[in-house]
């Protein structure tokens, strides 16, 4: 067992150690002078010891930079301190550690340059992590937004509300249109600027030979950075009215850096984002890349909107075709219908009605809803709206009418199929007969309240179905009174997501008897508004018949 030294035999051994130890140390006395340097420190530093015992610390190492002041202070209170010191005659970063001994200061200190080095890589690396998680959610989060658009319109919609706040502090789009660029949307991050912004939408064009800094853009399809977006455009305009509103209004928005990416689709550019920062940072690189891929999402979306809106104006235009230009007129019969397609999802659906004399002098009144929307069930409406009154003119009675028609699409289309309600009104006596398939009954509005037509029910057109499912045995019969008003509708009229079928009808049923003292025709539209409001999820048919 070894014999600990004594104070005195130690002296020798803890020298030999502070020279030996690869941390540099020296000692201060009272007065702030250096009266011991170990090896380290002339190693580290460059300096002998004769450069260093005798002088002051100031005097020793003028390149400090940390305020010496405080962490005397601090030492003096706490008895210790530590802290990292930037040595700028040798440019490196050091650990310092300081403490009391006896009224004298010693001081420890190490080079971390290759610490620090590591951890300022580090924060680097996770920086620039999470700056590319943020690119990634944001181009997640755009497509989102864009996912299930119907219009171009949304389309810039979503961009906007997408860029704003992530990229930019407010945006514009312009799009070409003739001879122009024309402005279709526009937003600000505050509320108050962004009701300045949407005032942008539509005004100001820019014509394509003209000098805005977004022509240059739209004609070389590449992005353009303006240093600042308002001093650069208003420099550009003349000294009219409308141009000193318009460099006014870019100024209120905001002056300051921007980016101007064009959305190109097809080899065309489609429309100009421009992104404007009010801070003084220039869009880097990476932000550039960035818009220009959300640009390229953009683009695919446009593609899918434009193919969706040509869809529905070709189902519409089909649609108004396959509906009657005009209704049978009688001295005893009055007429109206109306047509309102979907509000909400954009696709024209496959409603139709119709009203023709047939060879007798009948009325024949029928509504429809083939399956499906956009132009495979405007095409299949039209077919089977054709179908029905050829039927109808050979003298088939409305069971047996409908029940041809179903035969026919199961032969032909299977894929399709419809409901149906179809009547035949004598307008001398009142005598109805109709029959339904699958459809939703009519109502009859009396004197004395409304009800349904009950019974006559088939199958729906072009289900499957046992032979003679659809045939006379459907046909009911029934004797109008006059004054009595009949109702035929489509299911979106009485049918919601979120509300029970039996509470849609009650609810037409209380609205038609409000419009008891209405015309047909007034009395047709404002059921159609009562009913379906701004927003409706369904076309709709209704086709109202007065008998008097």
């Amino acid at each position: 067992m070894m014999t600990p030294r004594q104070p005195d035999e130690a002296a020798p051994y803890l020298l030999r150690a502070l020279e030996t130890m690869p941390v540099a140390f020296f000692s201060l006395d009272q007065d702030d002078h250096i009266t011991y340097v170990n090896a380290e420190v002339e190693s580290v530093l460059g300096l002998s010891r004769a450069d260093l015992i005798g002088r002051t610390l100031e005097e020793a190492f003028p390149g400090l930079t940390t305020g010496s002041e405080e962490q005397y202070r601090q030492l003096v209170e706490e008895g210790s301190i530590a802290f990292e010191e930037y040595y700028g005659p040798l440019g490196s970063w050091f650990e310092v550690h300081a403490w009391l001994d006896d009224g004298r200061v010693n001081v420890a200190f190490s080079n971390i340059d290759e610490r620090r080095l590591f951890a300022e890589e580090r924060q680097q690396a996770l920086e620039e992590a999470e700056r590319a998680n943020a690119r990634l959610q944001f181009l997640t989060d755009l497509s989102s937004l864009l996912a299930g658009v119907r219009s171009q319109a949304q389309v810039f919609e979503r961009l906007v509300q997408a860029v704003v706040p992530s990229l930019a502090d407010w945006c514009t789009i312009v799009v070409p249109r003739g001879d122009q660029l024309v402005r279709v949307a526009a937003r600000h991050r505050v509320p108050a600027l962004n009701t300045l912004a949407q005032r942008l939408v539509g005004t100001y064009p820019h014509p394509l030979d003209g000098p805005a800094p977004s022509i240059a853009a739209y004609h070389s399809a590449q992005p353009v950075r303006l240093s600042r977006l308002a001093s650069e455009i208003g420099a550009t305009l003349d000294t009219s009215i409308d141009s000193n509103s318009y460099g006014r209004t870019l100024h209120l928005l905001g002056d300051g850096p921007a980016l101007i990416v064009p959305v190109v689709s097809r080899g065309d550019v489609a429309a100009l984002l421009t992104l404007v920062r009010t801070a003084p940072r220039p869009f880097n690189d990476t932000e550039v890349s960035l818009a220009r891929e959300a640009a390229a999402r953009v683009a695919g979306s446009l593609e899918e909107a434009r193919f969706v809106e040509t869809q529905r104006q070709m189902a519409g235009a089909l649609q108004v075709v396959g509906l009657p230009s005009e209704l049978p007129e009688h001295r005893r019969l009055r007429l109206a219908a109306g047509y309102r397609a979907a509000s909400e999802g954009g696709q024209v659906g496959g409603d139709w009605y119709d009203a023709f004399t047939l060879k007798d002098g009948r009325i024949s009144l029928v509504v429809g809803d083939a399956s499906g929307h956009g132009l495979q069930a405007a095409s299949s409406m039209a077919q089977m709206r054709n179908a029905l009154r050829a039927y109808a003119f050979r003298g088939m009675s409305p069971g047996e009418t409908l029940g041809a028609l179903s035969d026919l699409v199961d032969a032909q289309s299977p894929d399709d199929f419809a409901t149906a309600v179809c009547l035949y009104l004598r307008p001398e006596s009142g005598e109805l007969t109709w029959a339904s398939a699958g459809h939703p009954a009519p109502i009859v509005l009396g004197r004395t309240g409304s009800s349904y037509l009950r019974g006559g029910t088939c199958p729906p057109i072009g289900w499957p179905h046992s032979p003679g499912a659809h045939s006379g045995l459907c046909d009911k019969q029934l004797t109008l009174s006059r004054g009595d008003r009949l109702f035929l509708y489509t299911d979106g009229l009485v049918e919601r997501r979120d509300v029970d079928v039996e509470i849609g009808v009650a609810q037409l049923m209380i609205v038609a008897d409000e419009t008891r003292q209405q015309g047909p025709e007034e009395a047709c539209e404002t059921i159609l508004d009562e009913m379906l409001g701004q927003a409706h999820q369904d076309d709709v048919c209704l086709l109202v018949a007065d008998f008097c």
